[in-house]
């Protein structure tokens, strides 16, 4: 099973660290918000966003009924807007909450919501424990073979007068 993205929101004025109101969106192609989008919208209370996707629904159905050259278009704007929404809906509910003072404090990969509530509430942070040490970065050296090729090589022998 693949794994998806969850992100999850704090509610406003809550002290604790990890509390039991925490908000865990999905964030994943939703096939309602791409079937049908201005719905999805207000379905989260993104009314101007759902009041604007529904004036240029109509807007691409005129359009398309209008001018018969604009036929393609007509059709095809529709189902780009849909993959918009459908893709960046999450993100427009979660810049939402955090408009209403809601905190993003984790984002999680899990199988499910279930194993990403246990994953949140018991306070594992896979990243912190797949950081890697700083690498140390050591000065560049040509290849030995091109720095003893016979005559040398300007650019390389400029290189190791420095």
């Amino acid at each position: 099973m693949a794994l998806t993205r969850y992100i999850v929101m704090e509610p406003p004025g809550v002290e604790e660290e990890r509390s039991a109101e925490a908000l865990f969106l999905r964030d994943r192609f939703s096939v309602f918000a791409f079937l049908f989008t201005f719905l999805w919208l207000w379905r989260y209370r993104l009314w101007l966003a759902g009041a604007g996707a529904l004036v240029l629904s109509l807007a691409f159905m005129a359009m398309e009924a209008g001018v018969p050259q604009l036929a393609l278009p007509g059709a095809v704007l529709p189902v780009l807007l849909g993959l918009l929404v459908a893709l960046e809906g999450p993100r427009l509910r979660a810049a939402k909450l955090a408009r209403e003072g809601w905190r993003e404090t984790a984002a999680i990969q899990a199988e499910s919501r279930a194993e990403a509530e246990i994953r949140y509430y018991a306070g594992a942070d896979p990243l912190a424990a797949a950081a890697a040490p700083p690498r140390r970065l050591l000065p560049w050296r040509a290849p030995a073979a091109i720095a003893r090729a016979p005559g040398g090589n300007r650019f390389f022998d400029a290189m190791r007068d420095r």
